[in-house]
């Protein structure tokens, strides 16, 4: 009984959060899965807000975050950069592999994420 509540609940989550991918962002997100978001500072520009709630409302939180990241429109992109690059190191290309994922990770994604090799 208990794990048909939670999975309804958590269906319920998921579609009140939803609205997240038009545009909604993480803090509306924890606040329709039941979670209380509360403004604690303004410093400048900088807002500095407080996320609190249950176990189960961070429960549904995560459910609802894994499938919205799921959904993402990019994420197959993701997979397809992912399949290149692995297709380049079996190829024995692991070097150009490297140092895209490095150039990534230095914080110029745009240069690392489209990077494509030759096959």
């Amino acid at each position: 009984m208990q794990r048909n509540q939670r999975r309804d609940s958590q269906r319920n989550a998921v579609s009140q959060c939803g609205r997240a991918e038009a545009g909604k962002d993480l803090l509306d997100l924890a606040r329709d899965c039941g979670m209380t978001v509360t403004l604690d500072a303004c410093i400048g520009r900088e807002r500095y807000e407080s996320v609190t709630g249950s176990c189960d409302a961070l429960r549904r939180f995560a459910h609802a975050y894994r499938q919205l990241v799921a959904r993402r429109p990019d994420r197959q992109l993701e997979r397809g950069l992912l399949e290149h690059w692995a297709k380049a190191c079996e190829q024995g290309r692991g070097d150009q592999v490297a140092n895209a994922i490095r150039t990534w990770l230095d914080g110029d994604e745009t240069d690392g994420a489209d990077a494509r090799y030759d096959d």
